[in-house]
Formats: C-alpha cells, sequence, structure tokens
C-alpha cells in the first residue's frame, strides 16, 4: 500500500495540467488515508506489512524445511 500512495504521490507531482492548489489537496487527501489507515489497523501500515511480510517468509522457510525433512527422511528409509 505504502508502495502505492508513493506511487500516487509522484503521478500526482508529475502531472500536466494541475494547478498547484488542486495537486496539494490531491496529495493532502493522500495523506489523510494513510492516517485513517493507521488509526484502523493501530499502528503504522508500514511496520504491519513488514511484520506480515516477515511472517510469510518465516512460513516458507519453514514449509521448505518440512519438505526437506520428508525427503531425507523417505531416503534413510529406502
Amino acid at each position: 500500500m505504502n508502495y502505492n500512495f508513493g506511487l500516487l504521490e509522484a503521478l500526482i507531482g508529475e502531472a500536466n495540467g494541475l494547478t498547484d492548489n488542486l495537486r496539494e489537496e490531491m496529495l493532502e487527501k493522500i495523506y489523510n488515508l494513510q492516517l485513517q489507515i493507521d488509526m484502523l489497523t493501530g499502528e503504522n501500515i508500514g511496520e504491519l506489512l513488514e511484520r506480515l511480510n516477515d511472517s510469510i517468509q518465516q512460513a516458507l522457510t519453514a514449509a521448505q524445511d518440512a519438505r526437506t525433512a520428508k525427503t531425507a527422511t523417505e531416503e534413510a528409509t529406502a
């Protein structure tokens, strides 16, 4: 989400035909949306996404370790 917000901010900053007031208003709306998400989650959305990614990586590592152990067990019994 933060990546998408950053992308929106960059696109708004580079958009042709926008008045400074409109550009500023659009960026303010994005900032307010980020704050609301932070309030709803009770924490910074970036930190929440980092923890989620860490959990996913740990689960993938555990699954790979389990596959490796299964293969080793199968080879040992063969």
